[in-house]
C-alpha cells in the first residue's frame, strides 16, 4: 500500500515540499499525516478523505454523509465500541440495507465482529468506509460525547500558527544513536466468543456508489437539542479561560530568540540516582548476543538516552522519566506543545497521588511564566504566593500547591525557537539546572526527529 504522502504527490495533489513540512510538524504536533496537512492548510477534508479512500482502496467517508447519517443506527452502537474502534455508524445502503461504518482504518475481524454484535447483524452486513482524523473525532464527539483532546481543538478567535521554516539545523553528533525502529509489539489475538467471517471482496467503487445513493434519499435527521451552526464548535479550554482576572497581553511572540548557553552535566555525572517510580531501561547487547536492560545511573546517562530518542512519544516518555527519577527536587512536571497561540499539554508526571491529566492548555497571548519562557527562551521561574492567576492554575493542575514550592518553566527549543517546554513543579531550594540538561537534551532530540522526517 502507498504511503499518504507518496500518493498525494504521485498524483500532483500537494506539492513534496508541503509534505515534508506536515511531516516535520508531525514530529512535535502529533496526530496523522493528513491531518496536519490540512492544518498547514495543503488541503481541505474532503480531498484528504478521497486520498485516503484511494490509499485503502475503500470508500470515501465525505462530509455529506456524516451530515445524512442516521441518529437511530448510532444509537445502537455503545458509545465505549465506538471509542475503542474509532468508528461511527452512518446509514443503511442498498437494497439488502448493509450497514456503512466510517472508520480511521480498515476494521479488523475482531472489531467487525464486536461491532456487528452490537448492532445485532452479520460482520458481512458491515460495509466500511475510511474516513479524515479530524472528521472522524468531530463526530464521535458529536454523536458519542466523545471529548476530542486538545490537540485537535484550536484557540477561539485563533488560527494555527504555520510550522517554522528551519533553514539549518544544529544538531549534535552521536555515533551511538540507534538508527533502526524499536521491534513492533507483538500483537495478541483476543477471544470473541465465536471465529471471525471475513467479509467477502468488494469494489471501492461500488460500495462508494451505494453510499452515495442511500445519503441522496436520505434526509438529514438531528436531535431537537442539537446545537446548530457555530454552536457546534468546540475550541480548547485554556487556563486563562478558567481565570476571572483580566490579563494584560503581552507582547506579540517572534521567532528571534537570544542563543542560550547549555548546561553543563558534569556535575551530576557523579551523582548517585534518586529512588523514582520508574526506571529508565536500556539494552545493552554482548558479543554472544545476549540482550540485557538497565536504567542510566546518573542525570548524563539519561540525558544522553533523551537525545537518542527514536520517536517523539519515545522522547516524552524519557523525558519524564528522567525528570521522575534524577530531579529529586520536582514534585510534578507537564510536557508542552507549542500550537498557534496555545501551549497544549502532552505528557505529565506527579509524585502525590492526585490523577494528573495532560488536558491542560497555557495561553500564550496573556501574561505569565509560559510566555515569558517562549519570547526570551530562558528557564522563568515564580514562588507560589508570586504567581499570577493564568500560573496558579497551572501550579495548582499540576500540585497541590504550597509555599514551599515553586513552579519553573523550562523552554525546549529546535533551531533558536521554542517548540516545547516542561512546566515543573519543583522544590523553593531546589537548582534549575538538572530541568535544563533534561530541557537541553530533548531539544536535541526533536531537532533531529524534524530533520530525518521527511528523508
Amino acid at each position: 500500500m502507498a504511503r499518504l504522502g507518496e500518493l498525494l504527490t504521485s498524483t500532483r495533489l500537494i506539492e513534496p515540499e508541503k509534505v515534508e513540512q506536515a511531516l516535520r510538524a508531525q514530529v512535535l504536533w502529533g496526530g496523522r499525516l493528513g491531518t496536519n496537512l490540512i492544518e498547514l492548510g495543503c488541503i481541505d477534508l474532503e480531498g484528504l478523505s478521497r486520498a485516503l479512500g484511494r490509499q485503502h482502496g475503500l470508500p470515501a467517508a465525505l462530509g455529506r454523509h456524516f451530515e445524512k447519517a442516521d441518529p437511530e443506527l448510532q444509537k445502537r452502537l455503545p458509545a465505549e465500541l465506538a471509542r475503542q474502534w474509532s468508528v461511527v455508524p452512518l446509514l443503511h445502503v442498498g437494497a439488502d440495507k448493509k450497514i456503512a461504518l466510517a472508520a480511521l482504518d480498515p476494521l479488523p475481524a475482531e472489531a467487525l465482529v464486536a461491532i456487528a454484535d452490537a448492532l445485532g447483524v452479520a460482520e458481512s452486513t458491515l460495509v466500511v468506509s475510511v474516513a479524515a482524523e479530524m472528521r472522524l473525532r468531530y463526530n464521535l464527539e458529536r454523536v458519542y460525547q466523545i471529548a476530542r483532546p486538545a490537540r485537535f481543538l484550536r484557540a477561539k478567535g485563533k488560527t494555527i500558527t504555520p510550522f517554522p521554516q528551519f533553514e539549518e539545523f544544529d544538531v549534535e553528533t552521536d555515533a551511538e544513536v540507534i538508527a533502526q525502529s524499536a521491534a513492533p509489539e507483538p500483537v495478541v489475538e483476543k477471544p470473541t466468543g465465536r471465529a471471525a467471517v471475513p467479509p467477502p471482496p468488494v469494489n471501492a467503487d461500488d460500495l462508494a456508489s451505494l453510499i452515495d445513493e442511500a445519503i441522496a434519499n436520505a434526509t438529514a435527521v438531528e436531535p431537537d437539542d442539537a446545537p446548530k451552526g457555530r454552536e457546534r464548535r468546540t475550541y480548547v479550554k485554556t487556563l486563562g479561560d478558567q481565570v476571572e482576572s483580566k490579563l494584560p497581553p503581552v507582547p506579540t511572540i517572534t521567532s528571534a530568540f537570544p542563543a542560550v548557553t547549555k548546561p553543563d552535566v558534569d556535575e551530576f555525572e557523579d551523582k548517585p540516582p534518586t529512588l523514582g517510580r520508574l526506571a529508565l531501561k536500556r539494552v545493552a547487547i554482548s558479543s554472544d548476543g545476549a540482550v540485557s536492560e538497565r536504567g542510566p545511573s546518573t542525570l548524563h546517562e539519561a540525558a544522553k538516552g533523551i537525545r537518542r530518542g527514536l520517536s517523539r512519544d519515545r522522547v516524552a516518555e524519557l523525558v519524564i522519566e528522567a525528570l521522575e527519577t534524577f530531579v529529586p527536587g520536582c514534585d510534578a512536571a507537564l510536557l508542552l506543545v507549542i500550537r498557534g497561540e496555545v501551549a497544549i499539554g502532552w505528557r505529565a508526571f506527579s509524585r502525590h497521588e492526585a490523577v494528573l491529566t495532560t488536558e491542560v492548555a497555557v495561553p500564550l497571548d496573556q501574561a505569565g511564566l509560559v510566555p515569558r519562557a517562549v519570547m526570551h527562551n530562558m528557564t522563568s521561574r515564580g514562588m507560589t504566593d508570586d504567581l499570577g492567576p493564568i500560573d496558579q492554575a497551572l501550579l495548582y493542575s499540576l500540585s497541590e500547591g504550597n509555599n514551599q514550592e515553586h513552579l519553573a518553566i523550562c523552554p525546549i527549543s529546535i533551531g533558536g525557537q521554542v517548540m516545547c517546554l516542561l512546566a515543573a513543579v519543583m522544590k523553593n531550594d531546589a537548582p534549575s539546572t538538572p530541568l535544563e540538561v533534561i530541557g537541553s537534551a530533548a531539544g536535541a532530540a526533536f531537532t533531529r526527529l524534524v530533520r530525518d522526517a521527511s528523508r
